[in-house]
């Protein structure tokens, strides 16, 4: 199918430009179902938007109309974001017709002798010469590395300027960015869990007689190690990568409603288990929004260790059910009154801990949190409500059996997620 545009000439006459209607789909394998509501945005010679959405729970195709010749790529996940928006992905010049890019995900790292721009996703090339409208792209580590922006301390300042954080709180968290963390292999810091708490760590000395320590878990990199060989540092990537380029691709909101709320529940440490990670679990650690915690300390002497297995999550959910029942009879038999003592005994021991319960509270009131998922709650959305039977962790769907021994904090930022 062919169009004609009227454009003028140099000299202006009127001149005829023929051109030939084309379509360019992208399609998602392999990693589609952990791609749900990734973002993309499709643009024309680089800056050009066509298209802003987000992958469906089902899609694993997104299309555009174009023309042939034109250059069309895609920029993913964070990189939409509008103060970035710098890495243009498998970038084809468009064949007359229909053209599909099909984009692979690939696990392990990119060999080193084939380490170019084309074997991580910055172009998307042909199947073969001869093959028109046939292109292939490949999904790496690397390539989510690209297009999840590392936040410098300006950029972070500024996001959290705008949702009005303090100037002290500022200056915390951009701590983070300025990779002003300390080494958390210390003989006193080992003495608390009989084994190296994490590789680095942050200090809140907000309130002085109970300051918050913060710990990265070594465990919290092992995705980004297995997966990624350079994060785009230099031609001829390091073999070790400094642990800011994954602790700096996790959103500010993301810190700065996590830490504050330790500091306003007076926990003595937050250790997190995961952060940005580009091959495994949801979109939400891939796209820099999500952090996991999986150990709360109060007072140097009381530890509470979020975990809870399945099979006593859905024991906890059948007495609460129960419970409930009983509790809205508006007159009960001496009989079912001793049955809802024995079922509120039952579940004591079964309940969330105290320091998680103060934890999560915090973080239920940030305006900055989308989702909190944990051992004994799951919150979708709106998680700041009051805690409700039909919210337990009742440990059977795949989601609630992932969180039976963490607690999982999504960032409230539309702009990535």
């Amino acid at each position: 199918m062919t169009q004609s545009n009227l454009v003028l000439s140099a000299e202006g006459t009127e001149q005829v430009a023929t051109l030939t209607a084309s379509t360019v789909r992208y399609e998602f394998a392999h990693a589609t179902s952990k791609l749900t509501s990734l973002k993309y945005r499709i643009v024309k010679d680089g800056t050009e938007q066509l298209k802003l959405d987000k992958l469906g729970a089902d899609g694993r195709t997104v299309a555009v109309r174009v023309n042939a010749g034109d250059r069309i790529g895609i920029q993913l996940g964070a990189d939409t974001k509008p103060m970035f928006r710098r890495q243009v992905l498998y970038e084809i010049v468009a064949d007359s017709g229909v053209n599909i890019v099909k984009i692979s995900e690939r696990r392990g790292k990119v060999d080193l002798n084939a380490w170019n721009d084309d074997a991580v996703g910055k172009h998307a090339f042909k199947v073969a010469p001869d093959k028109a409208g046939q292109w292939q792209g490949q999904l790496w580590g690397d390539t989510w590395a690209l297009f999840s922006p590392k936040y410098t301390a300006l950029e972070a300042a500024s996001i959290l300027e705008d949702v009005g954080a303090s100037d002290e709180w500022i200056a915390l968290i951009s701590r983070v960015y300025e990779d002003d963390l300390d080494d958390a292999g210390e003989l006193q810091y080992a003495q608390l869990r009989g084994t190296l708490t994490g590789v680095k760590r942050l200090r809140i000395e907000m309130v002085p007689d109970d300051p918050t320590t913060i710990f990265w878990e070594a465990s919290a990199f092992n995705n980004c190690r297995e997966n990624i060989r350079g994060v785009y540092m230099s031609a001829d990537p390091p073999a070790t990568v400094p642990l800011i380029e994954y602790i700096g691709r996790v959103s500010p909101l993301c810190y700065y409603a996590a830490f504050k709320a330790a500091v306003d529940a007076r926990i003595d440490e937050v250790h997190l288990s995961s952060g940005w990670r580009p091959m495994i679990g949801s979109v939400l650690h891939r796209v820099g929004v999500g952090l996991d915690v999986n150990y709360l300390l109060d007072d140097g002497l009381k530890m509470d260790r979020v975990a809870m297995s399945s099979q006593n999550a859905q024991d906890r959910y059948r007495k609460h059910v129960q419970i409930d029942e009983l509790e809205s009879m508006t007159s009960r038999t001496p009989e079912q009154n001793e049955k809802l003592a024995q079922l509120r005994a039952q579940v004591a021991s079964l309940e969330e801990k105290s320091l998680v319960t103060a934890y999560r509270t915090m973080l239920k009131q940030s305006p900055h949190i989308r989702q909190l998922f944990a051992p004994w709650f799951m919150r979708a959305t709106n998680p700041n409500v009051e805690d409700r039977t039909g919210d337990m962790n009742r440990g059977q769907s795949r989601n609630e059996q992932i969180h039976n021994d963490h607690l999982h904090i999504t960032a409230n930022d539309p702009e990535i997620y």
